[in-house]
């Protein structure tokens, strides 16, 4: 399980966002996994907190650890972590409670002339997204004058 840590995010600017002695919110870069894909996969957003923390090996078993969110390879966000035992148990209860959410915001690049809701969901490339079928509400904002955003 060592090598789950050896290689750092690419991109590691700011990859602790938070930490109490019960909770840390780390930041998932845009290219890394959060669990390992594969046995002993080095650069992953596990790997990172079990060396940050070894403790959490002990209370949950990898490839998650204590991390109560994943997000996919190509998305970057902040993913929270249960740092003991009670934590964990709390905070997975939460989750399944659904008192724990994911909201995405997406950036795109190019004009955008006004608002414009878009209510449907977003799928991509034959793939089923998360929370198959549900409505997704996405918010749009034009930028200033001279802005291209």
């Amino acid at each position: 399980m060592e090598g789950l840590a050896s290689r750092p995010f690419r991109s590691s600017r700011g990859v602790r966002r938070h930490e109490d002695p019960h909770v840390a919110v780390l930041c998932k870069p845009h290219d890394a996994h959060t669990e390992p894909q594969r046995p002993l996969e080095a650069g992953t957003l596990g790997g990172y907190l079990r060396k940050l923390h070894p403790e959490v090996a002990e209370i949950a078993a990898a490839p998650g650890l204590t991390l109560l969110t994943r997000l996919d390879f190509s998305t970057s966000g902040a993913v929270p972590a249960a740092l003991t035992a009670q934590a964990w148990t709390f905070l997975r209860h939460e989750r399944e409670m659904g008192r724990i959410g994911k909201r995405y915001l997406c950036l795109v690049e190019g004009e955008v002339p006004e608002p414009i809701p878009i209510d449907y969901r977003i799928d991509s490339a034959g793939e089923r997204p998360s929370g198959f079928g549900r409505r997704r509400r996405t918010r749009t904002r034009a930028g200033g004058p001279g802005s291209n955003r």
